[in-house]
């Protein structure tokens, strides 16, 4: 099981740019590990004007065996008091490809996808169930960046206090969101997937 970055053109050309990643065809070029892959940091312009980001992915099946029970689900950075610490919330939307292998496509990061319904899928607790794939198909995926309009106001209150005690501090913020991912194999009985895709 893999997951892929979109294309336009037709299956498996190489996905260079991950904010072209908008639906349309699985390119040949995988996701790596985090979601810090999915989308770039985030612009004032997007902080100001509390703008949502669309990226299309499929989940392929090319394990060798069916699979069932595919679920999946965010974890979240948590800070010494567990609480979560992320300025954006991440939602995810599955989607049937049709005949060719081919989801919707958008024409930009800022479109929401027409036939997307998004689930939060916040922790293992909230996961979101895909159901079976057989080997050689795929599922599309959307995922949805979302700022959280509190926490941009209080990254901008500490930046101005960090500005104010040290002019050479630069806030530094990173959000290791992760994608999990678990499944079964048919024909094996037993758990094989989970991780970070």
């Amino acid at each position: 099981m893999k997951l892929y970055y979109t294309t336009v053109g037709q299956q498996d050309l190489v996905q260079q740019r991950k904010e072209y990643s908008l639906g349309g065809f699985k390119s040949a070029s995988p996701v790596q590990n985090s979601l810090g892959n999915l989308f770039s940091q985030l612009s004032t312009l997007s902080e100001e004007r509390l703008l949502s980001e669309y990226i299309g992915l499929m989940l392929w099946n090319d394990s060798g065996s069916d699979v069932e029970n595919i679920t999946l689900w965010f974890e979240y950075p948590v800070d010494d008091l567990l609480a979560e610490t992320n300025l954006c919330k991440f939602e995810i939307s599955a989607t049937v490809l049709d005949s060719n292998n081919k989801m919707e496509h958008i024409e930009n990061l800022n479109n929401k996808p027409f036939s997307a319904e998004f689930y939060e899928a916040n922790g293992k607790d909230n996961e979101v169930g895909l159901g079976a794939l057989l080997n050689g198909e795929g599922i599309g995926l959307w995922v949805k960046r979302s700022i959280i309009k509190e926490r941009i106001a209080l990254k901008k209150d500490n930046d101005t206090l960090n500005a104010n005690y040290d002019s050479n501090l630069e806030p530094i913020y990173v959000e290791d969101v992760k994608l999990k991912i678990d499944w079964v194999a048919s024909t094996y009985g037993g758990e094989i997937g989970g991780g970070n895709l």
